[in-house]
């Protein structure tokens, strides 16, 4: 009886390991792809739809390098459980990315318009980035210290072969919905909106079906 008890235990271990790894790759490859939205040519299309200056863009493209510092906050959430402040703080940080694109179907102010549109893109890339290790480390908890290597490199390619194909498809569905003055049209921005909230959904769900060790069977990665 204890043998079998014993066995199955191990054997439901090994599954939820199993499936918090899958979990790592989705939530991965998935954040990957939202940055593509904020970061690059797809954001310059947004800034320059909503009227920004190329000197205002050169600084709105700066914030998610300016914002790399927000990772010591990993120090304060040393030895905790992290899992639930990383679903909730990662869908805000996302939920303000897909509200970013709702704003070319709505007139503002141009001042409102530039402190709301700063305010939710530094917000978003700040508590990305304050998660970012805390996250990582809880996930990587469930890959063997042996098999890292491999699985890392596995995570990357199909992160980028993603990412090709997200940005070569958005590339065509610009080229599809464009106006006279060569800027997208507002149904680019809801298709945009639209594909940003389900990636979210789909990241959320990642890191909620994740497995999170008790504190004591963690080790932390330096």
């Amino acid at each position: 009886m204890y043998p079998m008890d014993a066995f199955e235990r191990g054997l439901k271990a090994l599954m939820e390991e199993k499936r918090t790894r899958v979990s790592f790759i989705l939530a991965d490859s998935f954040e990957y792809f939202i940055s593509l939205f904020v970061t690059g040519t797809m954001l310059s299309y947004l800034l320059d739809t909503v009227g920004f200056s190329d000197s205002l863009q050169g600084i709105l493209g700066t914030v998610a390098t300016f914002t790399c510092g927000a990772s010591l906050f990993a120090v304060f959430l040393s030895g905790k459980r992290v899992k639930r402040i990383c679903v909730v703080g990662n869908t805000i940080n996302q939920l303000c990315f897909v509200i970013l694109y709702l704003f070319p179907l709505f007139e503002f102010s141009p001042k409102l318009k530039t402190v709301l549109l700063l305010t939710l893109l530094l917000l978003g890339h700040l508590m990305n980035k304050a998660l970012f290790s805390s996250r990582t480390n809880m996930f990587m908890c469930s890959v063997p210290a042996d098999k890292r290597g491999i699985f890392t490199a596995t995570k990357e390619m199909i992160s980028l072969a993603g990412g090709i194909t997200i940005s070569l498809v958005m590339g065509r569905v610009a080229d599809t919905f464009r106006r006279t003055d060569g800027l997208p049209t507002k149904k680019y921005y809801v298709i945009c909106a639209v594909a940003l909230l389900l990636m979210t959904l789909i990241h959320t769900a990642s890191l909620t079906t994740a497995t999170e060790k008790p504190i004591e069977n963690t080790k932390r990665l330096h």
